[in-house]
Formats: C-alpha cells, sequence, structure tokens
C-alpha cells in the first residue's frame, strides 16, 4: 500500500451521501428502508456484464460504432461502464486485468471520461486519485479531453481531492541536479577551505541551514504537459496526424521508462516528462525535458537536417528524442537549423549550414555546403560558458557571462 493511499482520509461516516440505495422510504417503506418495488430488477447495459465478466473480446465488440452508447448508466443510474471499470480497478482485490479493461475503455473516443458518478459527483480521476491509484490516474489524464476541473458534490477538483486526503504536504525528492562543471566543483571547495565563518551571525546559520534543508530537491514548478492549436500544414503542432487543431490538443511525449513500469511520485516524471521550455519555429518545434532530454518534431526537408535525427532525413509528426546530446537546458530554431546548449554550457547545431550558421565548416557538394544530420558541438566555443543561444534564418547567437558571439 502506498504512502498515499495511508494518508487518505475517509469522509464517509461524515458524509451526506447516501449509500447503497435510496436513504428516504417509500410507499410500504418501514424506517427509511425502501420499498420492495424500488428493488425490482432493472435492464442493465450488456456492456457491465462484460466488464464484470473481464470479457474484454465482448468489451471490445460492444465499443464499435454500430453499438449504442457505450455510457448508459448502471441499473441504479449512478455509474456508467467506465465509473464501474475504474470503480472495480481501485478495489483492494482488483487485478491487473481490471486496469487493461479500464485501458479498452478509454481507447474508444465515444467513452466520457468526464462523467460523473450521480452519488458523489466524482469522475474516474476523482476515483483514481482518491484510492492513491497513481499508474490509473496517468492512464486517465493521458485522454485528451479529461477535464481536472470537475468539481464532486463537496466542491472538490481531483487535485483538491488530493490535497485533502493527504495529511501534510511536502516536496518531492528528486535526483540531485547535475554539476554544471567538474572545475567549478573543485572551485566551490576551494573557496569553501578559505571562507572565514568567524564573522557569522545567527541570522546567516538560520539562512544558511534552510538551503541545506533543500539540497537534493529540484523545484516542481515546470508544466508536465505540452498543448497545441492551430494550422499544422508544417507538422509543428505534435500530433500523429497533419490535421489542424481549432481547440488546445495535448501533445503526447514518449516516456523515459516503461508504460509497464511501476510508477511512483518520485518516478512519475519518468513516464510524463517535466517540461522546462520549448521553442516553436517555421518548419519544426523542440520540447526541452527537466532531465536534460530533447524532443523534435516536424517537416524535415531532404537537404536540411534541421531535426537532427540522423540520415536519411524523416519528417516526424510528434515529439522524437534527439539523441547523442548531452543534458539540454534552451534551444533556439532557425528555418532550417537548429541550435541546443547544455547544462555545461556547450553549444551543439545541426541542420542546412547554407550561410554558415552552424559554426563549423561541413562539407562541399560542389559549392554548397552538406548540411548536418546530427548534433555536433561547436568546438569553437568550447572554453566558454554558454547560459543561452538564438537562431534565425542565416545566423546564429550565443551569450556567456561576459559576451555575445555570432556567426554566419
Amino acid at each position: 500500500m502506498s504512502s498515499w493511499q495511508k494518508h487518505r482520509k475517509h469522509k464517509l461516516a461524515s458524509s451526506s451521501i447516501p449509500l447503497g440505495g435510496s436513504a428516504a422510504g417509500g410507499a410500504g417503506g418501514v424506517g427509511g428502508l425502501a420499498s420492495a418495488a424500488s428493488f425490482r430488477p432493472q435492464t442493465e447495459a450488456p456492456l457491465f456484464a462484460a466488464i464484470r465478466d473481464k470479457d474484454l473480446n465482448a468489451i471490445r465488440s460492444l465499443l464499435t460504432p454500430q453499438n449504442p452508447d457505450p455510457n448508459p448508466r448502471d441499473r441504479h443510474k449512478n455509474n456508467t461502464p467506465l465509473l464501474f471499470a475504474v470503480q472495480r480497478a481501485t478495489a483492494d482485490d482488483a487485478a491487473d486485468d481490471d486496469e487493461e479493461i479500464v485501458a479498452v475503455l478509454l481507447a474508444c473516443p465515444r467513452v466520457n471520461v468526464n462523467a460523473q458518478d450521480r452519488e458523489s459527483g466524482y469522475t474516474v480521476l476523482h476515483k483514481a486519485l482518491y484510492h492513491g491509484n497513481l499508474d490509473l490516474a496517468l492512464l486517465i489524464l493521458r485522454e485528451r479531453s479529461c477535464d481536472l476541473s470537475i468539481r464532486d458534490k463537496e466542491g472538490n477538483t481531483p487535485l483538491d481531492l488530493v490535497n485533502s486526503t493527504i495529511d501534510h504536504a511536502s516536496r518531492v525528492p528528486l535526483r540531485r541536479r547535475a554539476r554544471l562543471d567538474e572545475k567549478e566543483e573543485e572551485m566551490e571547495a576551494d573557496t569553501d577551505n578559505n571562507v572565514e565563518d568567524d564573522d557569522d551571525d545567527d541570522d546567516d546559520e538560520e539562512e544558511q541551514s534552510e538551503e541545506d534543508a533543500g539540497e537534493g530537491f529540484d523545484e516542481i514548478e515546470h508544466a508536465t504537459a505540452a498543448w497545441s492549436w492551430g494550422s499544422n500544414s508544417n507538422y509543428i503542432l505534435g500530433h500523429p496526424n497533419s490535421d489542424d487543431r481549432t481547440l488546445p490538443t495535448r501533445v503526447e511525449i514518449p516516456p523515459l521508462t516503461s508504460a509497464h513500469a511501476s510508477i511512483t511520485l518520485t518516478t512519475l516524471s519518468d513516464t510524463t516528462p517535466v517540461l522546462t521550455s520549448l521553442a516553436l519555429g517555421k518548419y519544426h518545434a523542440c520540447l526541452v525535458a527537466a532531465d536534460g532530454r530533447l524532443f523534435i518534431h516536424g517537416f524535415e526537408g531532404a537537404t536540411t537536417g534541421r531535426l537532427g535525427l540522423g540520415s536519411p532525413a524523416v519528417t516526424t509528426l510528434v515529439p522524437t528524442r534527439v539523441e547523442n546530446l548531452p543534458r539540454v537546458v534552451a534551444v533556439a530554431l532557425g528555418a532550417d537549423h537548429t541550435v541546443a546548449v547544455t547544462v555545461r554550457g556547450e553549444v551543439y547545431t545541426w541542420g542546412s549550414n547554407k550561410h554558415g550558421q552552424l559554426g563549423f565548416m561541413t562539407e562541399l557538394v560542389g559549392d554548397e555546403p552538406v548540411p548536418e544530420m546530427s548534433p555536433k558541438e561547436v568546438v569553437g566555443l568550447k572554453k566558454i560558458r554558454i547560459v543561452a543561444v538564438a537562431a534565425s534564418n542565416h545566423h546564429s547567437a550565443a551569450i556567456s557571462d561576459s559576451g555575445i558571439y555570432t556567426w554566419y
């Protein structure tokens, strides 16, 4: 059982929501008990029986367009099939195939991921988070139509519910930040040895202790999703087809770990990359993850190499990781080339070198420079720590602590 599950607070005792049937007796009812007529068997959609029997083939066949609406309510007019499946998947005796059933239902575009339980007002995301099932919550959050603003009958959104079911919020320990440079570490050590502590007062010590308490933690202040919309004529939106988008649509980013790996609070960023920045050009786009991975997508011309995915040049509609790069912290896009700066201040470029915008010489075919199809370091800046880069159609620029460098 996860710590999330251990700390959740059950509010059923104080809840005004009736459990297990009608709270008031009808005609013929005694002492608040429902009448026998209210328990008369009701017709139930076949989808509920298929979920109960764990018959995946039957579920898939019932989700085809030829079949009725896949969002009917059960005989108690409470759950939809998806709500019912999530209820089973979050039970203490849930099995792996219960989660697989949820995945099959979510794969059907006609299934309503935002339907609410009529007793509690919970959506499937409310239910998954309440029970501390991160795997299931992540599966639901990948649905582009998932609405995080829906409130239950107590006025809680899914994220409000998370906060209310944990005794105290705390920062999540992530991997230690990488040192920018080994020399920098040595310089820090030398400086520490030479610092005189005689003049430190109590306030300084208190301030230092607060800094030490946060050592080894990353600030959780970045986005876990990217959304795009508009014209997709050059494949820059990052979706698996070339259709334009009139509404914001979530961009799917490939996970670092297997989709079947166990998900915890400390490994969540491996499955759903935490994004720190993005760059958008005319023909391609880039996303930078907090762990330094660089994802790129867009239109790859036969003679540009702007995507940096190697030879042969391949257009990619969805974010694809650029390999053979150190940890990237920033990126800039020209029309036909890309510039990236790493955590150590190194600069890598790739793409067209027609105007000398890569910062190094490439081979010539006739009078035309051959494009660089994969990332290559700009060795002319090797001894200079670069902190930011910029690019345009014909030139590139890099900024250090002491100056600006341009080339074309």
